[in-house]
């Protein structure tokens, strides 16, 4: 797709520091799948990343959607984190099975790897939304599974707060909204999936991606990295593609067994992720292409349909390590 000179990834971390590292993403991951968040009920996990925040010095300050941002004043602050904090159905606690990890991974993962980033000393802007998901799941007296459909006005509705307080001036613009995610396209252990949500264009045919996308795609295929870039799903990357002037993706980890008490995700996907959004710290300054509006975003709010995209097989999907 692009041709660029390959390089070898190196952290240059001691083997200590980085087992201080993981211990630590570990035990944030095992903690926030096990808490009880369904959309519009974010209060308990809300406070406990609020806390996280407090021990590692920052502020999370909290709006009226109760969404919790941190605003950073850092070279990298220019850079905006991204995941929510709502879940479909009860909390799983997360474990580990040989090279992989289950329980109710979405959105912990997401939180689990910004408070990791956060943890190694990087201070990007970082944005905690609620009211992601589409559906609720909960148990009736019987231990029958319920599911409850949300009003689709207000799918991403944290997220479209924030769009809109960026596009009004109440926020500043960050010039790369990075959504950290887990993918329901399925393919645990096939790499990490990065996408602009969702279609890039109109049509059915995928193209090489542009602007900030096509920033990260260069610097993720220099690295060595096993990241695909493909189409995507409706989440609430797809809000900020409204806001102009800024730039958005989705970096996401393939989740199996996708909205269940046992997602499962691969370790080795986890951990390169983990590594691309270092990456994406120690390079920010990379990312400085002109801005993509994509064609959804080139119309008004109301016409956007989600999820279109949600047959699209995995395997369309194009690997940078080659």
């Amino acid at each position: 797709m692009f041709k660029t000179e390959r390089i070898e990834y190196k952290p240059g971390k001691s083997p200590e520091q980085k087992e201080r590292e993981e211990k630590f993403f570990f035990e944030k991951l095992e903690d926030l799948s096990a808490q009880e968040s369904l959309s519009g009920e974010e209060d308990a996990i809300r406070q406990y990343l609020v806390v996280e925040l407090q021990e590692l010095g920052l502020e999370g300050k909290i709006d009226e959607k109760g969404n919790i941002w941190v605003e950073s004043d850092s070279p990298e602050g220019k850079i905006l984190l991204c995941a929510h904090m709502d879940k479909i159905g009860e909390g799983a606690k997360a474990r580990k099975q040989g090279g992989e990890v289950e329980g109710r991974l979405d959105d912990a993962l997401g939180l689990s790897l910004i408070l990791d980033v956060l943890k190694k000393g990087w201070r990007p802007s970082v944005l905690f939304t609620v009211e992601e998901e589409s559906h609720q799941e909960t148990k009736d007296k019987e231990g029958k599974t319920v599911v409850r459909w949300r009003n689709p006005n207000v799918l991403n509705a944290g997220a479209r707060y924030a769009a809109d307080q960026m596009i009004g001036g109440e926020r500043k613009k960050p010039k790369l909204v990075l959504v950290v995610e887990c993918s329901g396209l399925g393919g645990a252990g096939k790499g990490p999936i990065l996408y602009q949500s969702s279609k890039p264009v109109e049509g059915k045919d995928f193209r090489s991606p542009k602007g900030p996308l096509k920033d990260l795609v260069v610097m993720f295929s220099k690295s060595g990295l096993g990241i695909r870039v493909t189409e995507g799903l409706g989440n609430d990357s797809i809000e900020f593609t409204f806001v102009p002037g800024v730039g958005v993706a989705a970096l996401e980890v393939p989740i199996d067994a996708y909205h269940s008490a046992g997602e499962t995700a691969s370790l080795g996907d986890i951990e390169e992720i983990r590594e691309a959004l270092e990456l994406v710290m120690k390079n920010h300054n990379q990312i400085d292409s002109e801005i993509e509006v994509p064609a959804h975003a080139q119309k008004e709010k109301t016409v956007i349909e989600l999820g279109h995209v949600s047959n699209l097989p995995h395997d369309d999907s194009v690997d940078l390590s080659n």
